[in-house]
């Protein structure tokens, strides 16, 4: 198992968390939802930290959007735990922006990693939009392209032969500041058609892309293709205009 000295630098945000009883599942670790909100908390305190939150960004009309997330899940932490997560922004390429995360346990041993891309969305328009030079000019910092990890740049299969499924509707304790459903819902609905899968088998890998909003009492429904090596292949849809809101791909071991 590797281990990792984390890296505090200007740019960055490094925090400790111990995982909650309100963090685990049935086998006392933390579920991969758990840690995905550890993780985009700590994403949120570094970019308050660096003034492009979005409450920055309010004025201008700005607010950031998460685009694709790749995550690596080595091993899950248990209850009482403590881990470390680095973030930092890894890099700008036209109107995308990296960031990425790194997770390590008490030992210093590095158990998660996550590279991600983010865009910009004009919340007037609800379009997005160039990064603007203040934001750019954050690029002097960035830590080196050699210590970063590679970006989250992965195409996606579509789901053509779904064989699991399950419908909802958005709840109002499903949006977020910016009035939607966001990453979390998307992902534990995607998930969750997999059920007596979930007892068993733990999360390894994570592929996803966020396509579009949804909004409260939208209806939704879940898709789920079995691929071989047990992984699967996900799809969410609003049932309302039939748009794709999100793709996915996940594999799995046994816990």
């Amino acid at each position: 198992m590797e281990h990792t000295t984390l890296s505090h630098t200007d740019i960055s945000f490094q925090d400790e968390y111990i995982i909650k009883a309100y963090d685990i599942d049935m086998h006392k670790n933390a579920s991969p939802l758990a840690l995905l909100k550890l993780m985009h908390e700590t994403a949120m305190q570094n970019v308050m930290k660096l003034n492009i939150s979005v409450w920055d960004l309010e004025p201008l009309h700005l607010s950031w959007v998460l685009m694709r997330q790749y995550v690596h899940f080595d091993r899950l932490p248990k209850l009482g735990k403590k881990i470390q997560i680095l973030t930092y922004p890894a890099g700008f390429q036209k109107v995308m922006t990296y960031r990425d995360y790194k997770v390590v346990d008490e030992q210093g041993a590095l158990i998660i990693h996550s590279s991600s891309t983010w865009l910009l969305m004009d919340t007037q328009k609800r379009t997005l939009t160039n990064i603007p030079p203040a934001i750019l000019a954050l690029k002097k910092d960035i830590p080196p392209s050699e210590t970063c990890l590679p970006r989250a740049n992965f195409k996606l299969a579509q789901v053509k032969t779904p064989t699991m499924s399950k419908h909802y509707e958005v709840g109002w304790f499903d949006l977020d500041f910016n009035g939607h459903a966001n990453n979390i819902p998307y992902l534990r609905w995607m998930l969750e058609p997999l059920e007596s899968h979930l007892k068993k088998w733990q999360l390894s890998h994570l592929e996803i892309q966020y396509k579009a909003e949804c909004h409260w009492k939208d209806r939704v429904v879940a898709q789920v293709q079995p691929l071989e090596n047990n992984s699967f292949l996900h799809r969410l849809i609003n049932e309302n205009d039939g748009k794709v809101l999100a793709q996915a791909r996940t594999s799995w071991r046994l816990k």
